[in-house]
């Protein structure tokens, strides 16, 4: 039974040297890059660093250990859903007809996996019929 943190600083120290490796065979100017970032870069390093892995994963890997995967897992169609309205707040990304009709078929399929009834699944990790 390992631990979050601990499962997260194993994938840190595996994937940072072939991250680093990858990015020296197909890129040009990360040093560069990085120097001229600014407060920028080291904010979105810090976002990325604390709250995506640490905080979020760690809460992730809490939630699997407590409630069976299958309940959790089509969860984690919600990530590129809460991606898509962040581009859009905090960027401008354009919104079509496309994006949200994919939006909506996102919440409609992890609505329909997380609420319902599983005989093998405790009470107590489903969704209520009345809070639909």
């Amino acid at each position: 039974d390992m631990k979050p943190m601990r499962l997260q600083a194993w994938i840190g120290l595996i994937s940072a040297p072939l991250l680093f490796i990858g990015t020296a065979a197909f890129e040009t100017g990360q040093a560069e890059a990085v120097l001229s970032g600014g407060w920028m870069f080291m904010a979105a390093l810090a976002f990325t660093v604390l709250l995506v892995n640490v905080f979020g994963h760690g809460v992730f890997y809490y939630v699997l250990q407590k409630y069976e995967t299958t309940l959790v897992a089509p969860l984690t169609l919600l990530a590129p859903l809460i991606g898509v309205i962040s581009g859009i707040l905090l960027t401008g990304d354009h919104f079509g007809w496309r994006l949200a009709f994919g939006g909506v078929l996102t919440l409609i399929g992890a609505g329909i996996v997380a609420s319902r009834p599983n005989r093998q699944l405790p009470a107590a990790a489903l969704v209520r019929e009345e809070s639909l």
